[in-house]
């Protein structure tokens, strides 16, 4: 074949390309296929247009906010084995962010589970088509959420999230049931960078809902009295519950994740500031970073906790059962006795120091365990350690403490007396047993506040109370170069003058009237000696 012909047949060959469409389509049909293409495409965007501009339209007039907001609560009605109501809707354009002055999520009987005013939410409508409704960007001027346990130990959003109870359960062989295995359906609701001013939370577990007569009517007792760690209240007719309440309540909240198929409620917050209602004490939390995670278990975690003189963090369980269940592990640094008065344990009103915490429930028995701590509070310094438990009377399981020194006038604080005598006290104290009569050691020297007279020693083995009434038995008291006037620390004040050398032990109620056994020599002002 020439050159010239085989220039013709490529040119031949381009011009019929031209000609083809793909797929082996006559290039006519293509050509029809593209115009309507594009003309369904500029009907589609026609149609969007046409929808977004009827939404705002919509969006500002009265009847037409009316309008979304029903749809607003017959959309998230699916969602919600309950009732939620929205509205009025104040502003916003409808498509991507919306001003509510009213947002409220109630279960069947009437029961709130979130009442929220002039919020302010951002949201991308395409996740609604697939069951998925994340919210951000939340702004919310009142907030009221309230955790609700009931006695069969379920919780309010896991009724309201959860599946309807009222549908019937499938045949484990039907075909919608075998569908269901092939991956979680439940819609999902999770709320990003929300931003609550002015808000509150409640949550409430039952209280002695699995005792029964005189059982229950002790712990009921108990704690309406105050005597568990835990605030109790009546909450109707043969009705308690325990109580933690955050009122005052201002906070980010970075992520709720009220329903997920497969990652369970969860709360994350920060900087947050609350009056909390924890235990038998209101705590003002100046900042609390963390989260709390609701399954079977509520794991929480504390990233920061600080009051007005404490700084804690750490991480916790709880088992919300009937006895409560839990464990908490906290580093405090400083930890103020002022935010441990719910201890019911005589302590100072002032002064701080570092300290390890760790609480946990032993059956119905909650402990205390407090390691390492160094407490300061003006020229008075203790190190050392206990173990608490909170029983009907509160028993020392250990108490190890090293006084270095520690101020009498700070002792009459804690015991909240009158001051008898001043001075410090240097030593160790060891102790065991009930509040009302612990086992104790105590090697003490006794300092007086004019540092030219001579200290004195003594060391108490024996039975000792540190709440009223203050028994002693069996006290031995053993004495080197010991004045008698010091003995005004435990109550005990007498004409004695000098110096004891020797041993006493005394039984009976500081203030009453006690036995004693004693061997002493007293050595008087003049140099001489009495036995």
């Amino acid at each position: 074949m020439t050159p010239a012909m085989k220039g013709d047949r490529s040119r031949r060959e381009a011009r019929a390309s031209e000609f083809r469409a793909p797929f082996g389509m006559p290039r006519r049909w293509w050509h029809l296929i593209k115009v309507i293409g594009r003309s369904a495409a500029v009907l589609v965007g026609l149609a969007s247009l046409t929808a977004a501009g009827a939404v705002l339209l919509l969006s500002q007039t009265v009847v037409g906010r009316a309008v979304v907001a029903t749809q607003i609560e017959r959309l998230l009605a699916d969602v919600v084995n309950g009732e939620v109501r929205v509205g009025p809707i104040l502003g916003g354009n409808m498509l991507t962010r919306v001003h509510l002055a009213h947002f409220e999520i109630l279960e069947s009987g009437g029961t709130p589970f979130v009442q929220l005013d002039s919020v302010r939410v951002n949201y991308n409508p395409l996740g609604f088509l697939v069951g998925t409704y994340r919210f951000n960007n939340v702004t919310v001027q009142r907030a009221r959420v309230s955790l609700l346990q009931a006695p069969d130990r379920t919780w309010n959003f896991d009724r309201l999230f959860g599946d309807d109870p009222s549908q019937p359960e499938l045949p484990a062989d039907s075909a919608m049931a075998a569908d269901s295995t092939a991956g979680p359906s439940r819609t999902k609701v999770l709320l990003t960078d929300l931003d609550i001013r002015r808000g509150s939370l409640l949550v409430t577990t039952p209280w002695a809902a699995d005792r029964q007569g005189a059982a229950r009517d002790s712990l009921v007792a108990q704690g309406l009295r105050g005597d568990k760690l835990w605030r109790v209240v009546r909450a109707g007719p043969g009705r308690w519950v325990r109580e933690i309440r955050l009122d005052s309540l201002s906070a980010g909240f970075p992520l709720i994740r009220i329903v997920d198929p497969v990652r369970p409620f969860r709360i994350e917050t920060t900087e947050m500031a609350t009056a909390a209602s924890v235990v038998t004490q209101t705590l003002g939390i100046r900042r609390f970073d963390g989260s709390a995670t609701f399954r079977d278990t509520i794991a929480v975690e504390v990233a920061t906790l600080e009051t007005g003189e404490s700084s804690l963090s750490g991480s916790g369980w709880i088992v919300p059962a009937d006895p409560e269940q839990f464990r908490f592990g906290l580093d405090a640094d400083p930890i103020a006795f002022s935010d441990l008065r719910w201890l019911p344990v005589p302590m100072p009103a002032r002064g701080d120091g570092p300290a390890r915490i760790d609480l946990w429930t032993r059956g119905e028995v909650i402990v205390v365990d407090v390691s390492g701590a160094d407490a300061r509070s003006g020229d008075s310094r203790a190190r050392g350690s206990f173990v608490l438990a909170l029983e009907n009377v509160p028993r020392f399981e250990s108490l190890d403490l090293l006084l270095q020194p520690l101020r009498l006038r700070l002792v009459d604080e804690v015991l909240e007396r009158d001051s008898l005598i001043d001075g410090y006290i240097t030593g160790t104290v060891n102790g065991t047993g009930p509040l009302d009569l612990m086992q104790i050691r105590a090697d003490l020297t006794l300092t007086d506040l004019d540092d030219t007279v001579r200290p004195s020693f003594v060391t108490a083995v024996g039975g000792l109370s540190i709440v009223e009434p203050r028994d002693m038995q069996d006290l031995e008291l053993a004495f080197l170069s010991f004045e008698p006037r010091w003995t005004a620390i435990v109550g005990i004040t007498h004409l004695l003058r000098g110096r004891l050398e020797g041993r006493t032990t005394l039984t009976g109620t500081v203030g009453q009237w006690f036995d004693f056994d004693t061997d002493l020599v007293q050595q008087l002002p003049s140099g001489q000696a009495s036995r």
